[in-house]
């Protein structure tokens, strides 16, 4: 048997059969030394997507077993929807006061959104705006309010407010890049202690900390429990535990803090709970939308579609009457479904992932096979790998097109009625929100946020990517950023205008 430290290269690991079995394939532990925010980057990534109701789950942690109450149909109904078309008020008037005064300015010959232009705004309410710097600020801002009545007051209707980072999520998004630097990097710990990114690492790790521990000390004297032991250290942290609001919208049932504080009151497990649903609810969903934006930019033809879609399921004027998508509608747009699939596709949130091998087993391949791959025997303390951003584009997977963005991959279409249809894939072809036992609890909470905002801005506005006269930050087509998820290095920017129909 080899010993558990000895690396060996595998080739095309079945994923069916490491995801399937609990009782032989587990998260990774890691070392103390590769932690961060008091708990592994593992268990972090773990709950992206793999968060399981499944009553064989035993991890030592607060019962595992709750976030499938959080996820309920009856959640989505309710309390979900009421925050999200919230958060989608917030957001049209956001793009209404941009699109305006672009319009305006481009009625003036100020510029074009296809021509050069001769003016440059910075601070005011027209010009570009960065895409996926809004879908961050919706998807956290949605989050924190669905998952723990938390008003971070990170979305406004003011566009000057997109200009003004928010501490949590800069602090976060700069761990996880150094994060994800360690598991290459052999000597991070000794950089870590002479370089200056590694002062800026542990300031954000307190930034995160005193972040999260606001929310639970907050919601815990609510409950009456005595909160004075829980110190928070805010020296060196760049956000204010008193900026932190309590969500104004009223829930008539639990949100998911509420369910663990049922399990446990202590501040540090709750700490966990805390920050990686974070991750889970912010970075995963606005990635797909900052990558399908861009995809549609350069494919127009599939917004053409989804208008269309939208058109006949919701009503021509439902945007303008603020008329938002409900839950139960969203699987009614295949089209515009398979566009949010397509992108998740290409650009996977969580592009890597893996498990540790708890006993000795034979991973036998059941997919794809041209080079007539053996078995592969793996043994307890080894780890499995694999990719999901590769395997995405295989063409042995997906055929001659499979770098290409081709939304209905995921589709038929009735040849009498033209009608569009969504096509299931297996959940081991379209792996990434995992499958069987560790498919994403999320899943449904992803297409319906990200199909509400297409049905709420495509109908009414018109997205073009900027030039670099007109602020372009970043290149085509752009490059993923260093993380332990999939963001974009550098935020690209749009002019919005009121769609011409």
């Amino acid at each position: 048997m080899l010993p558990s430290d000895v690396c060996r290269c595998r080739i095309d690991p079945d994923v069916e059969t490491v995801q399937s079995t609990w009782n032989t394939y587990r998260r990774p532990t890691l070392k103390t030394s590769q932690r961060a925010f008091s708990l592994p980057t593992s268990w972090a990534i773990y709950w992206v997507w793999t968060v399981s109701s499944s009553p064989t789950v035993t991890s030592g942690r607060p019962n595992e077993r709750w976030p499938a109450t959080m996820f309920s149909a009856n959640k989505f109904n309710t309390w979900v929807r009421q925050v999200v078309h919230n958060e989608l008020d917030q957001i049209d008037s956001l793009l209404e006061t941009v699109a305006s005064q672009n319009d305006h300015d481009i009625g003036q010959g100020l510029y074009s959104t296809a021509g050069t232009s001769l003016e440059k705004r910075s601070g005011t309410h027209g010009g570009a705006i960065a895409m996926p710097e809004l879908f961050f600020r919706y998807t956290l801002s949605s989050f924190a309010k669905m998952a723990f009545a938390a008003d971070l007051g990170c979305l406004s209707e003011d566009p000057v407010s997109l200009q003004k980072p928010h501490p949590f999520a800069v602090a976060f998004d700069y761990a996880q890049g150094v994060m994800n630097d360690r598991f290459v990097f052999p000597i991070w710990k000794l950089s870590e202690r002479i370089m200056p990114y590694g002062r800026e690492m542990r300031r954000s790790i307190k930034t995160v900390r005193t972040f999260g521990m606001a929310i639970i000390k907050q919601r815990l004297a609510e409950t009456g429990a005595d909160v004075s032991s829980i110190q928070i250290d805010e020296k060196d942290a760049s956000f204010n535990p008193d900026d932190l609001k309590q969500c104004s919208l009223q829930n008539e049932g639990k949100d998911l803090l509420a369910l663990f504080m049922e399990q446990t009151q202590d501040p540090q497990a709750l700490l966990t709970v805390v920050l990686n649903f974070l991750i889970a609810g912010r970075d995963t969903t606005a990635q797909t939308l900052s990558w399908l934006f861009y995809e549609l930019c350069a494919h127009p033809e599939h917004v053409e579609h989804i208008r269309r879609e939208l058109d006949q399921v919701m009503g021509k004027d439902a945007a303008s009457k603020r008329s938002w998508l409900k839950y139960d509608e969203f699987k009614k747009l295949p089209y515009t479904l398979a566009c949010v699939h397509e992108a998740a596709r290409l650009h996977p949130s969580v592009p890597k992932n893996g498990k540790e091998v708890l006993r000795d087993d034979v991973i036998v391949p059941q997919g794809p096979n041209p080079d007539n791959l053996p078995p592969i025997k793996v043994y307890a303390g080894e780890r499995v790998g694999w990719s999901d951003w590769v395997m995405n584009r295989l063409t042995e997977v997906w055929g001659p097109d499979a770098e290409e963005f081709n939304p209905q991959r995921f589709l038929t279409r009735d040849a009498s009625t033209g009608q569009w249809s969504y096509q299931q894939q297996s959940q081991w072809k379209f792996h990434v929100f995992n499958a069987g036992p560790r498919l994403c609890l999320g899943m449904n909470l992803a297409g319906y946020e990200a199909t509400a905002f297409l049905a709420a801005t495509l109908q009414k506005y018109d997205f073009t990517w900027s030039s670099k006269q007109q602020g372009q930050t970043s290149d085509w087509p752009p490059t993923y950023a260093n993380s332990v998820t999939h963001p974009m290095k550098d935020l690209y920017q749009v002019i919005v205008t009121h769609r011409q129909l």
